[in-house]
């Protein structure tokens, strides 16, 4: 995960929680939260007739906004999953038009 997100203090965070959901005091909340009976059941199976890159779920996700002491940036992440493989590709754009998109998605 540290290779594409940095989330301060996350693993002194998840420390602390789960230090807390092990302790012997039954009256934390993550004890209380927890279901009765089976907590999963099985997925379902997957029909991987398709080549991979044939068919993909397409996303546009944004604005975020960047900014350094030089320049303040707007930007998109359009997102691409692959629904044979569920590889998924980020790509940065910064313009949020119709040919730009249609110009990426040529190219996957």
């Amino acid at each position: 995960m540290a290779p594409v997100a940095y989330i301060p203090c996350f693993r002194s965070d998840i420390t602390i929680c789960i230090y807390g959901c092990t302790s012997n005091n039954s009256s934390h909340k993550c004890q209380q939260a927890k279901p009765n009976g089976p907590s999963h059941s099985l997925l379902p199976s997957r029909d991987i007739s398709g080549a991979p890159w044939e068919e993909v779920a397409v996303d546009l996700i944004g604005p975020w906004h960047a900014s350094s002491p030089y320049d303040d940036v707007e930007f998109f992440d359009l997102t691409y999953i692959d629904t044979t493989t569920n590889l998924i590709k980020l790509t940065r754009i910064i313009e949020k038009s119709d040919n730009n998109i249609a110009t990426y998605l040529e190219h996957i």
